[in-house]
């Protein structure tokens, strides 16, 4: 009895979780991302150049960018050599983003 009551069961769930339905949307629905603000940055030097950046959009997403090997050093070269105190990091970062097309946008203070 046991296991008959058990089976009813499984077949039951079975035919509820294969028969769900959904549609198709005429028009999809698409997320905007007005601006993504840095959440984490990380630059390590030694044994391999890397810079992992984290961001966060408008809309609560997340978004990792990683660069390595010779980029990365050249860029961490050159953000060490030049003037700070015009550029922040993070607008380096973003602006090097930018040129490379990973996103699009102006870079607001």
């Amino acid at each position: 009895m046991r296991y008959l009551i058990v089976g009813v069961l499984c077949a039951l769930l079975w035919s509820v979780a294969s028969g769900q339905e959904r549609i198709e949307l005429t028009t999809p629905v698409v997320k905007t991302v007005a601006s993504y603000e840095v959440v984490e940055l990380s630059l390590r030097w030694k044994p391999d150049c890397e810079i992992m950046l984290n961001l966060k959009g408008s809309d609560d997403s997340a978004r990792s960018e990683r660069i390595a090997g010779q980029e990365a050093c050249d860029l961490l070269s050159g953000w060490s050599k030049n003037d700070i105190a015009g550029k922040s990091i993070q607008r380096r970062v973003f602006e090097y983003l930018i040129t490379q097309g990973k996103l699009s946008g102006t870079v607001m203070p």
